[in-house]
């Protein structure tokens, strides 16, 4: 299933064939310090400071990311996305576990 928010572990996260699946009771944080965003004319492009990593999404993933202040979890993300955008619980939850993986691996979350 292709990530419809992207252009382009812990005991929180596990990794089943290379794949990161992320759990819906985990929370993840963005560093505010570390992450810069410019608007694009279909998108976001965000930018980590502390490790030079970019990483293009459009305006849903950029909802997401402002979501991911270590307060609400991975599931709570994923409800406001499947009530925002009227997706199924599970198509909603897969989209943004596989959304907050390709984060990780820019260096944009940190696990709590």
């Amino acid at each position: 299933m292709r990530n419809r928010f992207s252009g382009q572990g812990t005991n929180r996260k596990k990794e089943i064939c290379g794949v990161t699946e992320v759990r819906p009771g985990t929370c993840a944080r963005v560093d505010p310090l570390r992450l810069r965003w410019q608007p694009l004319r279909r998108g976001v492009l965000l930018y980590n400071v502390a490790n030079d990593e970019t990483f293009e999404t459009n305006k849903v993933g950029l909802q997401i990311v402002q979501r991911l202040d270590g307060r609400h979890t991975c599931g709570q993300v994923a409800e406001y996305v499947r009530a925002r955008y009227s997706l199924p619980a599970l198509e909603a939850l897969a989209d943004v576990s596989q959304f907050l993986a390709e984060l990780d691996r820019h260096g944009f979350v940190q696990w709590i």
